[in-house]
């Protein structure tokens, strides 16, 4: 990713959070029993306390229960989890296959260094880049990647998506070993950018919560849309 394509990212994301500030009360989590925003980033930090405290064998239980309880992933296969474990810091390398999952084990490994990456928040980025286009504009390869997910707005809302406007074709900088580390940076970025604009308390963290809280909100948007004329 160049210097320009990476300008490009950090500009439309905080001028959409300039337009449509963090509010961490939109977080909602679990669905089922939502916990209060400020518990949950305490038991997340909780999680990871306990985590880096522990032994390997304890490790794979904390990070299967996390991903399992706290994250209501359930069909990762042990040897999967543990193999996410073991490889630690070196996970970051891997690409799109099982990122959902062990990219909240890395928030396990280090919460300020890293963040979670799903399909509700990969949703919400390629709806703000293509907000950013000028209307009639060819879609161009700038998206994240579209991972699959369960929740079912996102999915009908993608399968409009295709029907009024198209593909949301993939970056290449946003294939392979580089997705993960490029979305990092991105966000911790466009957080320093709004705490420079009169944000002081916003955090890479808060920005990825607010990507998840959102996208069912702007998926049921895009599958309201009517057919072009």
């Amino acid at each position: 990713m160049t210097e320009e394509q990476f300008e490009f990212y950090v500009s439309i994301i905080t001028r959409y959070f300039l337009d449509n500030p963090p509010d961490l009360d939109e977080y909602v989590w679990p669905p089922r029993n939502p916990v209060p925003v400020l518990e949950t980033l305490a038991a997340r930090n909780e999680w990871s306390q306990k985590y880096n405290r522990a032994d390997q064998r304890e490790k794979f239980i904390i990070a299967n229960n996390f991903v399992r309880e706290w994250g209501g992933i359930f069909r990762n296969r042990p040897e999967t989890i543990r193999d996410y474990v073991n490889s630690a810091h070196d996970n970051v390398l891997r690409g799109a296959a099982g990122i959902a999952t062990w990219s909240k084990i890395l928030c396990l490994l280090d919460p300020e260094q890293y963040l979670i990456f799903d399909a509700r928040v990969t949703f919400t980025l390629n709806v703000i880049i293509e907000s950013s286009l000028v209307e009639g504009e060819v879609a161009q390869p700038i998206y994240f990647p579209k991972l699959t997910g369960r929740n079912t707005a996102i999915v009908a809302a993608r399968n409009r998506q295709a029907q009024i406007g198209g593909t949301w074709p993939v970056a290449p900088f946003f294939e392979g070993a580089t997705l993960y580390p490029n979305y990092c940076s991105i966000l911790f970025k466009v957080a320093q950018r709004l705490r420079q604009r009169n944000m002081p308390e916003v955090t890479a963290t808060h920005l990825e919560m607010m990507l998840f809280a959102r996208a069912p909100i702007l998926a049921e948007h895009i599958w309201r849309q009517e057919d072009p004329a």
